[in-house]
């Protein structure tokens, strides 16, 4: 309840919350069912009036008396399921002796007497803990007060259901109480049980309604089986012109053809006769039905035909899923409106306005598409959300034979007989010579409900749609939902806005993946700002070439995000599989993600307290949804503030899924080879051990709410040089009793010191190194949402202590023989300039050049990150590096400098697009291999390979990698060249350093070369993995600084020896440790302890 109040996308009120509403799994889980009175309201919406009442006895007294109704009238009605459900007896109908004849007011007079035990089902005497049930009926009280602004909100009473310790205020009498308090006696002598009255108050009111109900169900049932009979088919149009009897020769003839025919094509037209005997036919099919069906319904036709125009020289015939016609003229290509048959579903609607609305944008939409969107071989279908229960589909389908106008004009002229004769009716349907138009509001032709195609052209073999690599089919536009994946609806997805979209029309929406509208990357690849022909705003994920785990990633986002439909998540519009193209669609986010406002103290300073308390709430609700509430567990795995999306209202969503897993129902956690994250984020059992559960997301949850509260990142270095990182120096503040120094200085108005406290608080609980200590995302929202909840202490977070000393990671070249140059001059001006430059694009581009000033003083300047570092890396190796070369090459007209994954350069020449390998340096490691000379071929070989593909590969972007794997070795190698080279002069950068590596050190066990125009590397370990969110690592063997921060050095190797040692005397493994504690080394911890 509290999902459809406040957690779904549109707010929605269920009217009719009741016992047999309820469904049970085969593990007791209940299921709310029966959305057929069920209401959607705008997010602006508090509540709406209706003059038709629907329900039972659990509704509310102002949606009863006065057809008032909003969320507080399914609180109303869940609390009286409460109070049926603790006490195991029935609302309408309740004896007990001294007490009113119903549940409610003999709840409150018990309540009042202080005799609430008395209420408790005598089965639960031994299972019910009497303070429980006692809390329990407490809340169910204050669900059905008289007043709809006393009674909680369902989130309240999830909080309060959720948490013992929080306070409930007293409750007043409930509604409908009065009569029977004011004389329970009476009451009971006088009180008539009826089941099906509309509510207590009015019960009484109604006599012998048990009667007048069952004669509107008969009455109901004949006016049904009238629609029916009306709406039956086959439908008949006959000339009444006599033919002869070789024209009636001629007709069987040709009958027979068509039902031959039917059994392989949908639509087939002939001829047979001479002269005035000659006579013409055609059958068309809808383009949904199976072959075999549309044999079988000609077949039908052609027999009804017979009987229903003998004789006749012109005659059509509609069944259910074909049409049959013949005629004396020749009609192949002509159009044909006349005689043109409308029928509709005699059944009005609620809402005749809003609904004509709907169908009229609709098939609109649906007509353009079927005459001029070649793709779609004159057929088209769509589904529309109407109302929850109930969407709207449509059909529309012209004759092949017809020109694209023709067929246009023949799709109108069906609307406006629809407009004419049934435009308030729940489904209508045109029957024309030429086309064919329906719309229902339910799922009436074959494929609204499952995967279907676009109709194959006559001729051609029918494929069958089994798999996710199949060419994307053209529907242009996102909410057409015909078309899904068959690999979804193995897992019970039927998604019903999610679809296929053309590869066509996403590259119109994005100008062909312009620069221009380029957002951003992350580990599954680019993405681009699109817009749709109709001004939607969208977003495109496109699959990285470069990445060999992106397939993956693509299909797991796709079938995650399917089944998920939250707020706070964002939302799938769509995919296509073209070819080589992997594409996802989203809603379009204006405001981007949120590491963009919180990261930079321009935008971070529209956050306030208020926002931030908002998107913090957001983050963990739809990540409790992904835990607990959605049909799956999910555990999302690389929960970080580059991943929260902000919508125009600075709304969080939930992104990128790629990294997600699901869990069975009754599985807590899971263990992995394979590492993805992101440095910073990661729980300590997941970084080093591959362990990961929803306490994992708990632990990145923590991170980000203290990044969020504090405006600083967990990775910077902080101002104490015990504790470096945001966790190690929040805990340290924590314990001095000097939290409030982490506020964000643009907070100081905004932000009340109390709820600082409180907020990290809860982020240093939730990054507690035990993932056993740390709250579930459910106990995360109560603490959140109840300030009167009594919070634990935290202890030490996890890698709190122990941090590396700060190291140089850096190389630079500067100009020496240049003149240098004032601290106040021009030059010296520009270049801070261009500095602030490149720092602001490295958060959306891994390589960027540009230039400033005029004449003498112009300078050109480019930074290039390695392209597997994310733009987070990038982004701060980028800061770094401008920091540093000032510093080391200070008044330089010309300097570059390497950092670890990245390299700044700047000059007073131009050189962008020119090749320069002066003064390249080489770094290797002293250690040499056992057999050099083998190795050497490996390496040789193993370069050979990669400098080919880097060169002169288009799709690889001037960037390779490669593994190679002998029995002695495995050598991972990387080569990459600035992008505005040729491919012939990053050719000759990467031979050039390669004549580097043979030089100095071709049998080192690592190499690297550092050039100004490319960068060339090879390593004994997969560095270009390790340091991105898709390492593969030792688990269990990793320090924690490395395994956290991506941080190494000969302490890192210390660590892993110790576990090693520890495995050797114990004959234990560390990982996969079979005990209470999760690992050998804690295991031994707590024990030594």
């Amino acid at each position: 309840m509290l999902y459809l109040h406040e957690d779904s996308r549109l707010k929605i009120v269920h009217r009719d919350l009741k016992a047999s509403n309820i469904l049970l799994d085969n593990e007791m889980n209940p299921k709310i069912s029966d959305f057929g009175m069920a209401r959607i309201f705008s997010s602006h919406e508090d509540e709406a009036n209706t003059a038709r009442i629907v329900g039972t006895g659990y509704m509310a007294p102002e949606y009863a008396m006065e057809g008032l109704y909003s969320t507080k009238s399914d609180v109303f009605s869940f609390g009286v399921l409460l109070l049926e459900i603790i006490s195991g007896r029935k609302k309408g109908g309740y004896h007990l002796p001294r007490c009113a004849p119903s549940l409610l007011a003999c709840a409150w007079q018990l309540w009042n007497e202080g005799d609430k035990a008395e209420l408790i089902d005598p089965m639960l005497s031994d299972s019910c803990n009497a303070e429980e049930f006692s809390r329990y009926m407490h809340i169910g009280l204050l669900c059905v007060q008289e007043d709809a602004s006393d009674r909680p909100t369902m989130s309240s009473v999830v909080l309060m259901l959720k948490s013992h310790n929080s306070f409930l205020p007293q409750p007043e009498r409930p509604a409908f109480v009065g009569r029977f308090m004011d004389n329970p006696e009476a009451a009971a002598s006088n009180f008539s049980v009826n089941e099906m009255t509309l509510s207590d108050e009015m019960a009484y009111r109604l006599p012998s309604s048990e009667k007048t109900i069952q004669l509107l169900w008969v009455c109901f049932f004949i006016s049904n089986l009238l629609d029916l009979a009306h709406a039956d088919p086959p439908y008949k149009a006959c000339s009444n012109i006599s033919a002869n009897s070789q024209f009636q020769k001629n007709l069987e003839i040709i009958l027979s053809y068509l039902r031959s025919n039917a059994s392989v094509s949908k639509l087939y037209s002939t001829s047979t006769g001479n002269d005035h005997d000659k006579i013409y036919a055609q059958y068309m099919c809808l383009n949904y039905e199976t072959n075999d069906n549309c044999r079988n319904c000609i077949a039908t036709a052609s027999e009804v035909i017979m009987q229903l125009c003998p004789e006749d020289k012109d005659a059509v015939v509609w069944e259910e899923t074909c049409q049959l016609r013949y005629s004396n003229q020749s009609f192949l290509g002509h159009l044909d409106v006349s005689g043109n048959m409308a029928l509709d579903n005699k059944e009005d609607l609620e809402n005749p306005a809003q609904f004509r609305l709907v169908v009229n944008e609709t098939l609109n939409d649906l007509a353009k598409q079927v005459a001029f969107n070649r793709s779609t071989n004159k057929y088209a279908t769509r589904k529309v959300a109407f109302t929850n229960t109930e969407p709207l589909c449509a059909l529309m389908q012209c004759s092949t034979d017809l020109s694209q106008d023709d067929c246009n004009t023949c799709l109108r002229i069906a609307m406006a007989n629809i407009s004419s004769c049934c435009s308030a009716s729940r489904g209508g349907r045109v029957l024309s010579r030429s086309c064919y138009l329906r719309y229902e509001l339910y799922a009436w032709y074959e494929g609204a409900n499952e995967t279907s195609e676009s109709p194959p052209v006559p001729g051609k073999r029918e494929r069958q749609n089994t798999r996710i690599d199949r060419n994307c089919r053209g529907i242009g536009h996102p909410n057409h939902d015909d078309y899904q994946l068959q690999i979804f609806h193995r897992d019970g997805v039927n998604d019903g806005e999610s679809a296929f979209m053309d590869l066509e029309t996403i590259n119109a929406a994005t100008g062909n993946f312009s620069e221009l509208n380029f957002l951003g990357e992350g580990g599954f690849g680019p993405v681009y700002k699109g817009k749709l022909s109709d001004g939607k705003e969208i977003a495109v994920k496109r699959l990285s070439a470069i990445s060999e785990q992106g397939t993956n990633e693509f299909s797991n986002e796709a079938m995650l995000i399917m089944k998920l439909q939250h707020k706070n998540l964002v939302k799938l519009l769509g995919l296509c599989v073209a070819g080589d193209e992997k594409l996802l669609v989203y809603e379009f986010m204006p405001n981007r993600s949120l590491d963009v406002f919180l990261f930079d103290e321009k935008e971070r300073a529209q956050l306030n307290w208020r926002t931030r308390i908002g998107i913090i709430n957001g983050i963990a609700k739809g990540t409790l949804y992904l835990h607990e509430d959605s049909r799956h567990r999910i555990i999302h795995r690389d929960l970080k503030a580059s991943n929260v999306l902000l919508d125009k209202d600075m709304n969080p969503k939930i992104s990128d899924f790629g990294m997600a897993r699901m869990f069975a129902g009754s599985e807590g956690e899971a263990n992995t080879a394979r590492i993805v994250g992101t440095y910073g984020y990661m729980a300590p059992e997941y970084a080093m051990e591959g362990l990961y559960s929803t306490k994992s997301d708990v632990f990145s949850f923590g991170v980000l709410l203290l990044e969020i509260i504090t405006g600083r990142r967990n990775s910077e270095v902080q101002k104490s040089k015990r504790a470096p990182k945001l966790l190690a120096y929040a805990w340290e503040l924590w314990n001095e009793g000097k939290e409030l120094e982490l506020i964000d200085p643009l907070l100081a108005d905004s932000c009340c010191s109390d709820e600082f406290s409180r907020y990290m608080n809860i982020g240093l609980l939730c990054v507690q190194e035990d993932p056993c200590e740390r709250p579930t995302m459910s106990s995360v929202v109560s603490m959140m949402k109840s300030e009167s909840s009594i919070l634990t202490q935290p202890d030490r977070p996890a890698f709190s202590v122990g941090r590396l000393p700060d190291f140089e990671a850096n190389a630079s070249n500067c100009s020496a023989s240049v003149l240098t140059v004032s601290d106040n001059s021009p030059f010296k001006n520009n270049l801070e300039i261009l500095m602030s430059y490149l720092r602001s694009n490295a958060s959306v581009s891994k390589l960027y050049n540009t230039s400033t000033g005029n004449d003498l003083d112009r300078i050109y300047a480019q930074y290039m990150c390695l392209n597997y570092a994310t733009h987070d890396e990038c982004s701060t190796c980028i800061k770094v590096a401008s920091q540093t070369i000032t510093r080391l090459c200070p008044g330089d007209k010309e300097a570059v400098v390497w950092e670890e994954l990245c390299q700044l350069r700047y000059s007073s020449q131009n050189f962008s697009a020119h090749l320069d390998v002066s003064r390249n340096i080489s770094q290797y490691i002293k250690k040499e291999v056992k057999n050099p000379a083998q190795f050497r071929l490996m390496v040789n070989e193993t370069l050979d390979n990669l400098i080919e593909q880097a060169s002169f590969n288009g799709s690889a972007n001037m960037y390779a990698t490669r593994e190679v794997t002998t029995d002695t070795y495995t050598s991972y190698a990387l080569a990459q060249c600035s992008a505005d080279l040729s491919p012939y002069d990053c050719n000759t950068c990467l031979q050039v350093s390669r004549a580097n590596i043979s030089s100095c050190c071709d049998a080192s066990r690592g190499v690297r070369v550092l050039s100004r125009s490319c960068y060339l590397w090879y390593e004994f370990y997969s560095f270009y993995e390790g340091e991105t969110n898709s390492a593969e690592k030792g688990n269990g063997y990793m320090a924690p600084e490395y395994a956290m921060e991506g941080l190494y050095s000969i302490k890192s190797d210390v660590f892993s020896f110790g576990v090693l040692l520890l495995e050797i005397i114990t004959g234990k493994r560390n990982s996969g440790f079979k005990s209470k504690f999760t690992s050998l080394c804690e295991s031994i911890r707590r024990k030594y302890t």
